[in-house]
């Protein structure tokens, strides 16, 4: 899964780009060498001193962050629960036609 801060107004996001890249590289198996990644860590360096700077900044990215996080972990919890109550319907989604 990718997250990306929706409370960073960024043009791109080269970072979250960079995440979607290296899942995508180990899926099709190309190259990882990515100058998202670089470009993604420059972003970001510009970002940290204002968190670093303004203590009130920092305390509600934080806060934004854990709210996603648990966001994130109770639709992933939701989504195991279907899984083991419906795997055969999930697994067989859509249904085959009898036509084939």
């Amino acid at each position: 899964m990718v997250h990306l801060p929706l409370y960073l107004k960024l043009d791109d996001d080269y970072a979250g780009a960079a995440r979607i890249f290296k899942i995508l590289a180990e899926l099709y198996g190309f190259s990882t060498q990515l100058p998202e990644i670089e470009m993604g860590e420059k972003q970001y360096d510009q970002v940290s001193p204002a968190m670093t700077d303004n203590p009130a900044l920092k305390d509600m990215v934080e806060r934004f962050e854990r709210d996603t996080d648990a966001a994130a972990r109770k639709k992933m919890s939701l989504i195991r629960i279907v899984l083991d109550l419906f795997p055969v319907a999930i697994y067989h989604y859509p249904p085959r036609s009898n036509n084939s």
